[in-house]
């Protein structure tokens, strides 16, 4: 276990779990700044509550590119992060189409964080069209692998192939190859064999509630 996603959830008396699919904001609506606010302090909150039960982890969440446009973020960011020097830092994740429809905006805001010992991830990739000329500019960490390209990656040639290329041009630009959505067992010695660094998704573990997770990975360690 090399680090856990902070998941956004709703739960509605009679409708039970929402998924994030049906309550986001669109892109790029004020609504997303408190959301985002929320989502970090309260997944540092869980990172305390991991460490206090001897679980050390790198966190990651997803945010809106959008969220980086407001000159306060940043530093209100940086205002919640953990003065523990074992505190490993954050990722960031940011979408691929998003990246590269602003590829300055999505330079700037990696170096910035990296100042604060955060790394930003483009996820899932492999969605768009990105090429090697527009990612090897990018000071990230880690390609995510859209999950359209990992499911039935041990069956079909062609996702197998992609999987692959990702996974090599990861590798030519120092990053950190994470492959999304994982289901089968099959797909997960598949994208071992290739050379893939870390993945997620039920053929590991399903969403859990921190507690949830907390017993889980206790029982991991």
């Amino acid at each position: 276990m090399c680090g856990a996603e902070a998941l956004s959830r709703l739960r509605h008396p009679a409708r039970g779990i929402i998924l994030p699919a049906e309550f986001l904001p669109a892109s790029g609506d004020p609504l997303h700044h408190p959301l985002a606010d929320y989502v970090i302090r309260r997944a540092l909150t869980d990172w305390q509550f991991f460490v206090t039960n001897r679980i050390a982890l790198k966190l990651a969440i997803n945010m809106p590119i959008s969220i980086f446009e407001t000159p306060t973020f940043v530093g209100n960011l940086r205002k919640y992060l953990p003065g523990r020097p074992d505190f490993p830092g954050l990722i960031i994740e940011l979408t691929e189409d998003e990246v590269f429809s602003d590829p300055d905006l999505a330079r700037e805001i990696a170096i910035q964080l990296k100042l604060y010992h955060i790394d930003v991830a483009i996820d899932d990739f492999g969605r768009g069209y990105a090429t090697w000329e527009q990612a090897q500019k990018l000071p990230f960490t880690e390609l995510k692998i859209d999950r359209s390209k990992v499911d039935g990656c041990s069956e079909a040639p062609d996702r197998y192939r992609d999987c692959r290329g990702i996974v090599e041009l990861a590798h030519r630009l120092d990053m950190i190859a994470v492959a999304e959505g994982v289901e089968r067992e099959r797909d997960l010695e598949t994208l071992t064999e290739m050379g893939c660094d870390a993945a997620q998704g039920f053929a590991l573990a399903p969403p859990m509630s921190r507690d949830e997770f907390t017993q889980w990975a206790a029982r991991r360690l």
